[in-house]
């Protein structure tokens, strides 16, 4: 029987080993979708007889790994609960994320770095995948992504997930599944999209990515050798594009050499009437500025500005927010 590429579903949970996520309330929408690919440890067998042939080998400690995007967008409100987290919500938990709710009803939900979500199983994420047929089971996950803003364009998110190795099954692809109400997700367009150092400057794109390290954690009493995966460390930043600026209008060269940094603030407000929790803003309060290019965009200057998001204060856990309103 033939399989189709793109018939295919994603499912993602919280919790330690298999969450056992539904298609009917943890359905998320993606694209770029790409089946796990499988990773394990060959265990070569060089031993030594009377000819040249290689003995069998063997795979030892195994994960999966898995890539898609999603659409960065809120979810839209039906009700008096206020402004809810994104259907890839659990997503962002298992990237060492923390969410916070504000106001009565819900104004803000608002996710912040976290350094003790990377070792709770608690926060990991179980992701299924189906594709026309076939059952791939991802757990224990972790999760790394990266945001991107085009101007003029919808924004999205591309996650990488590694989990523990869980042989793929025979079942068959959900029917109905519970996507969260469909809001269309807004334009990196209008006043305010972009500010750097709290003054608008002109940008084609920005990104965004958590620098997560993952890592298997190697135990002789998990299956195969692995017993959980977790996020050992973070190095976040991303890369803006200004347009050149005279050096007594913005010193983009002497920000980068004396590393000052400077606050990068980008919002999508997708935020009309009905479609609240659809305005999205990303906060990094202390951008230092680590690599500088020059290039062109139709004719004018610009710089390829690579930076790193740092402590804001003494206590952390705080170089980015991520706001939905």
């Amino acid at each position: 029987m033939s399989i189709t590429y793109r018939k295919a579903l994603v499912l993602v949970k919280n919790g330690a080993g298999d969450a056992a996520p539904t298609a009917s309330s943890n359905a998320i929408l993606v694209s770029n979708f790409a089946p796990p690919t499988p990773n394990g440890q060959l265990i070569d067998r060089r031993v030594v007889t009377s000819t040249l042939s290689p003995s069998l080998p063997s795979i030892g400690a195994k994960t999966y790994t898995m890539s898609f995007d999603v659409e960065l967008r809120g979810i839209e409100q039906t009700d008096t609960t206020g402004v809810k987290v994104p259907e890839y919500d659990p997503l962002l938990i298992a990237s060492g994320l923390a969410v916070t709710a504000t106001g009565t009803p819900v104004t803000r939900q608002r996710y912040t770095p976290d350094s003790d979500y990377g070792l709770n199983t608690a926060k990991a994420v179980t992701v299924y995948a189906y594709q026309d047929g076939l059952l791939y089971k991802l757990t224990d996950a972790r999760v790394d992504f990266t945001l991107t803003l085009v101007a003029g364009e919808a924004g999205r998110i591309s996650f990488s997930v590694t989990g523990e190795y869980n042989e793929p099954t025979d079942v068959a692809l959900p029917s109905s599944p519970g996507y969260d109400a469909t809001t269309v997700p807004g334009t990196w367009s209008g006043s305010g999209s972009f500010t750097f150092g709290g003054t608008e400057r002109c940008l084609a794109q920005f990104t965004f990515s958590t620098g997560n390290t993952i890592s298997p954690r190697i135990c002789a009493n998990g299956a195969d050798g692995v017993n959980g995966i977790y996020q050992t460390d973070r190095n976040p930043g991303g890369t803006i594009d200004p347009e050149m600026e005279l050096v007594a209008t913005e010193n983009y060269l002497n920000h980068w050499s004396e590393t000052t940094t400077k606050a990068l603030v980008a919002t999508v407000d997708g935020n009309d009437v009905g479609n609240e929790g659809n305005k999205i803003t990303v906060t990094i309060p202390k951008a230092a500025l680590i690599s500088v290019g020059h290039t062109e965009r139709n004719g004018l200057a610009a710089l390829q500005l690579g930076y790193r998001a740092v402590e804001n204060t003494a206590s952390g856990d705080d170089e980015f927010t991520i706001d939905f309103e």
